[in-house]
């Protein structure tokens, strides 16, 4: 671990000598992962353009930006751009690891999803807003994706919300990065993979996949950042036999919260403008 370390250091120095204060250029390019698996049978999905919600770190907005190199003190070196929108990349590879598990999908990289919009053909839809998408260089390279994973049934019901988060160190032990010629990019793409992997590997987004139309619960799993995912449940169980009987005692009250109050719309995804937010970089610290 210590010659890791050591290691890892030595590779991150250099790249900030030769970068000095020029602008870096990765490819984004999701790879099949072996770990996700096939469902048996599933319902039709489409993906939607994810909202760029990272604020400072996206150059509010920017979809080329992905990250930056930083000096001792915080200030920025250089910046890390894309050579294709990111957001066009995370919904093909969304597409391509949701046809992993054999869900036909429809992509569309080009439009962010409004309830009760324009209809779609598919039974589900999957969509939401990126918090964090970017690869740096700080005190050592790491990659961090994260932001609001949504799930909306065909008329435009939202059946899931919840918050997911990857990361990836060049310290990882199953990070190729460390023997890359192009660690910050090579960084970004696992971190994609694992990302992708998050959402269509999710217990819950499994569940409504394989789901019947229109048999499904509203529920909403927001968890603070640092953690993949996090799951609450939309019912609860109450013993009523001592009031009404021994016919209560298995009673279950259903509790599902409005959409409207588990999701509070984005100003993308309505159309009324703008709404601010405070991006994190990579290593949690404020972007420039």
């Amino acid at each position: 671990m210590r010659l890791r370390l050591i290691r890892s250091v030595l590779l991150a120095l250099p790249l900030v000598w030769l970068t000095g204060c020029a602008d870096q250029v990765v490819a984004l390019r999701y790879a099949p992962d072996p770990a996700i698996q096939k469902l048996a049978g599933s319902q039709t999905l489409t993906v939607f353009r994810f909202v760029d919600a990272r604020g400072d770190e996206g150059d509010h907005g920017d979809p080329m930006r992905v990250g930056g190199t930083y000096g001792g003190y915080g200030n920025r070196l250089s910046k890390v751009n894309a050579s294709t929108p990111w957001p066009e990349a995370l919904v093909h590879g969304l597409s391509d690891g949701l046809a992993q598990r054999g869900v036909r999908t429809v992509s569309v990289p080009d439009r962010v999803y409004a309830p009760g919009g324009a209809p779609v053909s598919t039974a589900l839809i999957l969509c939401g807003e990126i918090r964090n998408f970017s690869t740096e260089q700080r005190w050592t390279l790491q990659s961090h994706i994260s932001g609001n994973v949504r799930l909306y049934d065909q008329r435009g019901a939202l059946l899931l919300e919840k918050r997911i988060s990857t990361r990836t160190s060049i310290m990882d032990a199953d990070s190729k990065a460390s023997g890359s010629s192009v660690p910050l990019e090579t960084l970004l793409n696992e971190t994609l993979q694992k990302f992708v992997r998050a959402v269509v590997m999710d217990p819950e987004v499994t569940q409504r996949l394989s789901l019947a139309p229109g048999s499904g619960r509203t529920t909403s799993s927001i968890a603070e950042p640092g953690s993949a995912s996090t799951s609450s449940a939309a019912t609860q169980g109450i013993d009523l036999s001592d009031s009404f009987g021994p016919g209560w005692g298995n009673t279950t009250l259903s509790i599902s919260q409005p959409a409207f109050l588990l999701a509070p719309p984005t100003a993308s995804l309505v159309g009324s403008g703008h709404r601010p937010s405070l991006g994190r970089s990579a290593s949690g610290a404020p972007a420039r």
